[in-house]
């Protein structure tokens, strides 16, 4: 690579990767945040609406689950809960069930479907809401380490490769 264009090259891919790592470090820290504080919100009766698993079909070269599928795919359980609640007037909607940054399905059928049996629907629910914002309800109230951990894990190593890039950048720049 020619020595002036590999310095820009450099700051910018250092650049984007640090935006990247602030990105996922903002994200892992305001959902725990959020999960947090939500154990403090008001509660307001809710309504399950809805209560269904969805199945995603991840192609790869490794699968971990144990139903049957074509080689090379790995099949996600996403169990989906949709739950209305109402404060001061106001009819809100939404189907995120915690505030988990790490949502990445459930390996069978079996696990998502454990957790929708929770939720049926017509059920009556507490709602955790925001008081400040009443739209952002959540039904499992708390913080979730496991999604701090992984978006934590993958700004550190994102941040690393900036910092690898940062550093060729600036030596290019000096050379």
């Amino acid at each position: 690579m020619h020595r002036s264009f590999a310095a820009p090259v450099f700051i910018f891919l250092a650049l984007l990767l640090w935006g990247l790592a602030a990105l996922f470090a903002w994200a892992g820290l305001g959902n725990t945040w959020y999960g947090w504080v939500s154990q403090d919100w008001p509660v307001a009766e809710g309504r399950i609406v809805a209560s269904t698993v969805e199945v995603e079909r991840i192609n790869s070269k490794f699968s971990n689950t144990h139903d049957a599928q074509p080689r090379g795919q790995t099949l996600r359980y996403h169990p989906v809960i949709e739950y209305q609640w109402q404060v001061d007037g106001g009819l809100y909607e939404r189907d995120r069930r915690n505030f988990s940054a790490a949502v990445a399905g459930e390996e069978t059928r079996e696990a998502a479907e454990a957790i929708i049996a929770r939720y049926g629907v017509g059920e009556r629910v507490d709602i955790h809401y925001d008081p400040g914002q009443p739209s952002r309800g959540i039904l499992e109230p708390g913080p979730h380490w496991d999604g701090l951990g992984v978006t934590l894990v993958v700004a550190i190593v994102l941040a690393g490769f900036a910092l690898v890039f940062s550093v060729l950048g600036y030596r290019k720049l000096r050379a």
